[in-house]
C-alpha cells in the first residue's frame, strides 16, 4: 500500500473513511515518533468528521504518550479495521439473504457498502453532488449487477422499487450518525415508503463518549457554482447528521452484529483521549480517563 502524506489524506474527497484510515495507518507506521505526532495532529485538526481517522490518530498519540511504539498501534489498528470491514460485509450480506432483499438504494461511495452491494440483484445509486462519488459506486457495481443512476433531487422517485437502503457512515454517536449530505433526505424518503435503512459501520466509526461531534467540512463554493454576485451565498457542506431514534427504521450493521439504531449507546464507550482531541470540549467529566499532563 502506498504511503500518503497527511495533506493527501486531508484533501482526498473521493475515498471513503475506511479506505483513508487504512492508508493513514500504513503511512503512520512508516514515520518516526515526531513525524507521527505531527501527522496525527493534522488529521485531528482537519478531518474531524471522519471518526475512523480520529480514532487512529487518538490511538497513535495515546501510545506515544504512554511510551509505546506508535508503529505497533498503527499496525494493530490497520489489522482490526480490515477484519472488522470483512465482518460488516459478511453481516450485511447475511441480511440481504435472510430478508430476501434484491433491490438496494445507496448514495455516495463507501468501500464497505460497495463490497456488500455485489450481492444485490439491482442497485439504485444517487450521484452525491458536488463531487458525484455515486459515479464511482455505479461504475464499480455495474460489473456485478444492474444499476439505476439518479440525480440527488430525484431521491423520492428513484427510491421506487427498492427493498432497502444501505449507506456508510463517517461517524456514529449515541444518538446520530454522520454521512455524506443527502443521506437525511434519503432516510426521510425511505421512511415514507416503509423501506428499512441499514448503516454499515464498524466500530472504528464510533466517536468516543464526550467528544464534540464535528460534521462540518467547508469546501469551496466553486465546486457548486462560481457566482460573481455578492448577494448569492453558495453553500458546500459535505456532511450532515441523521438522528438515530425510534422515528426511523434504521439498523446499524457492525462487526459485532446488527442492532436497532436507537440502541447505538450500547456500542459507544469511554476511551483514553489524547490532548488534541479535547480542544473544543468543555466538560472534563465527559473525557473518561482524562490525563492533563502535557504531551
Amino acid at each position: 500500500m502506498e504511503c500518503r502524506s497527511a495533506k493527501e489524506i486531508i484533501n482526498d474527497t473521493e475515498k471513503g473513511a475506511s479506505e483513508l484510515a487504512l492508508e493513514a495507518a500504513e503511512s503512520l507506521g512508516a514515520l518516526d515518533e515526531e513525524e507521527a505526532e505531527e501527522y496525527a495532529a493534522a488529521l485531528i485538526k482537519n478531518r474531524r468528521a471522519m471518526t475512523s481517522l480520529i480514532n487512529l490518530a487518538n490511538q497513535v498519540l495515546t501510545s506515544i504518550k504512554k511510551g509505546e511504539d506508535h508503529r505497533w498501534a498503527s499496525k494493530r489498528f490497520k489489522g482490526r479495521l480490515k477484519r472488522a470491514k470483512d465482518k460488516v460485509v459478511k453481516e450485511a450480506k447475511g441480511v440481504i439473504e435472510k430478508d430476501s432483499i434484491s433491490h438496494i438504494a445507496t448514495l455516495s461511495y463507501s468501500s464497505t457498502v460497495v463490497e456488500t452491494l455485489k450481492a444485490a440483484d439491482e442497485v439504485t445509486v444517487f450521484e452525491s453532488r458536488p463531487k458525484r462519488e455515486g459515479r464511482k459506486t455505479a461504475e464499480t457495481i455495474s460489473k456485478y449487477t444492474i444499476v439505476h443512476y439518479w440525480i440527488d433531487a430525484a431521491v423520492v422517485k428513484g427510491l421506487d422499487g427498492a427493498d432497502a437502503v444501505m449507506v456508510g457512515a463517517d461517524t456514529v454517536t449515541e444518538d446520530l450518525f454522520i454521512n455524506k449530505i443527502g443521506t437525511y433526505p434519503l432516510v426521510l424518503s425511505a421512511d415514507l415508503e416503509n423501506v428499512p435503512v441499514y448503516v454499515l459501520a464498524d466500530t472504528s466509526k464510533f466517536l468516543p463518549k464526550g467528544l464534540e461531534v464535528k460534521e462540518k467540512e467547508k469546501h469551496g463554493p466553486e465546486e457548486v457554482w462560481s457566482s460573481d454576485s455578492e448577494y448569492i451565498k453558495v453553500h458546500n457542506d459535505y456532511f450532515e447528521s441523521v438522528p438515530l431514534d425510534n422515528r426511523f427504521e434504521i439498523y446499524l450493521v457492525t462487526e459485532q452484529g446488527m442492532i436497532k439504531g436507537d440502541k447505538a449507546k450500547e456500542l459507544t464507550r469511554e476511551k483514553d483521549v489524547a490532548i488534541p482531541l479535547m480542544e473544543g470540549n468543555t466538560t472534563e467529566k465527559a473525557y473518561g480517563k482524562r490525563d492533563n499532563t502535557k504531551s
